[in-house]
């Protein structure tokens, strides 16, 4: 190993152990979560903290027919089930009005609720392909995506889908995510593509935040553009 790649190393297992910490310190906390939650300026403070979370792309109005913006796929950033349900949503959406013909979606490992029909816990992927085609999705058009994480979910995951969006020579890609943790999924999956000729968008589903959470998201955007990106 390198001196570099040692100091790389040691930079992101300190700012792995500083993003659990903060985790531990917001979401432990019950008597701060509800401080916040009541504090004089808290309108200001959520107005203030969207306009600086939120990178929203508005969808055509029209589908896309053309062979050549055919080559367009979607991606669902992984979540909770309760996140999930409102990204596959839309996604389902944009699938449906033919602004995207495949959707890509994290592969989750593990096992969710049981199912009696079947007489078994579905898998995280199955609960998955179940919700979008409720949701109007095509079996056929749903594929996932395995990424190794390394402490930092949103990079791994726009480095991984990236690079299979540039080997098979797709041009149009769309990412959906909560509307909150749009700003970093772009900044994110921006350094990923660069250097590559892909159309990148940003759409949101609406996920309801409370100020905690949200403020958490901005040091996690601030790591991430001023720390953990520049240095990658």
């Amino acid at each position: 190993m390198s001196i570099n790649q040692f100091k790389k190393l040691l930079f992101f297992l300190v700012i792995g152990g500083f993003t659990c910490w903060i985790v531990s310190w917001f979401f432990l906390n019950l008597e701060l979560h509800e401080l916040i939650e009541h504090v004089p300026f808290n309108q200001e403070l959520r107005i203030f903290l969207t306009e600086r979370l939120v990178k929203i792309d508005t969808p055509p109005y029209t589908p896309c027919e053309s062979s050549k913006e055919l080559e367009r796929v979607i991606y669902v950033m992984g979540g909770s089930q309760k996140s999930l349900k409102n990204r596959f949503k839309t996604a389902a959406e944009l699938y449906q009005r033919g602004i995207g013909k495949k959707i890509l979606v994290f592969s989750e490992p593990g096992i969710t609720e049981y199912d009696p029909q079947i007489g078994r816990n579905l898998t995280n992927d199955e609960w998955a392909i179940r919700r979008l085609i409720e949701f109007g999705v095509e079996e056929k058009d749903i594929e996932f995506v395995s990424v190794k994480r390394r402490g930092f979910g949103t990079l791994s995951e726009a480095k991984a889908v990236s690079s299979i969006v540039s080997k098979r020579n797709i041009k149009y890609l769309m990412v959906v995510s909560s509307s909150y943790h749009t700003m970093r999924t772009w900044i994110t999956f921006s350094k990923f593509i660069s250097n590559e000729n892909i159309n990148l968008k940003i759409y949101a589903s609406n996920d309801p935040i409370n100020l905690c959470k949200q403020l958490l998201e901005y040091l996690k955007l601030i790591s991430y553009k001023y720390i953990i990106l520049p240095i990658y």
